[in-house]
């Protein structure tokens, strides 16, 4: 059996993938990459929300966040009411749906280093408890200036700390 070559090879290959691509209920735009968390898999993960210092992971249906671990010496671990395996309902009054995750999950850490720097998650021990306040406290960085990450303020303190 002869194999294809080149950008033929290469373009058979994308069409297969897209095809193969089944659009589902939560995504909206078809997949151009596979960084996407996947809408039948069990699980994916965030390794570290940003400044928060926390890490989630994404259950189906898509999303049920779950506290993954919460590190020591972070603005999570200073509220004292964080747990591994805490179900977190909201972060800043927002659900995650719509669009990747991460992108959601890094919109709200901008907001937040551009304001007050709260985020606020509302969290769960478990399935049937009752949701609670927990409010975590990261570093106000300001806004990204028009020309970023040239003549930034907030990119020269993220990188000059």
């Amino acid at each position: 059996m002869r194999r294809l070559a080149g950008p033929i090879a290469v373009a058979t290959g994308f069409m297969v993938l897209m095809a193969s691509v089944a659009y589902g209920e939560f995504y909206t735009r078809p997949a151009f990459f596979t960084l996407r968390p996947s809408e039948t898999g069990v699980l994916s993960t965030v390794d570290r929300f940003g400044p928060v210092g926390i890490g989630i992971e994404l259950h189906q249906p898509a999303f049920v966040m779950k506290v993954k671990n919460v590190e020591p010496g972070s603005p999570a671990a200073a509220t004292g009411k964080l747990r591994v395996g805490q179900i977190i309902d909201t972060i800043n009054g927002e659900k995650l749906a719509d669009i990747d995750p991460r992108i959601q999950l890094g919109n709200m850490i901008t907001k937040a280093e551009a304001t007050d720097g709260i985020v606020r998650l509302m969290v769960r021990d478990d399935e049937q408890g009752e949701p609670q306040e927990v409010v975590v406290q990261i570093p106000v960085l300001g806004s990204y200036s028009e020309t970023w990450p040239l003549k930034c303020a907030k990119s020269e303190r993220i990188v000059r700390p």
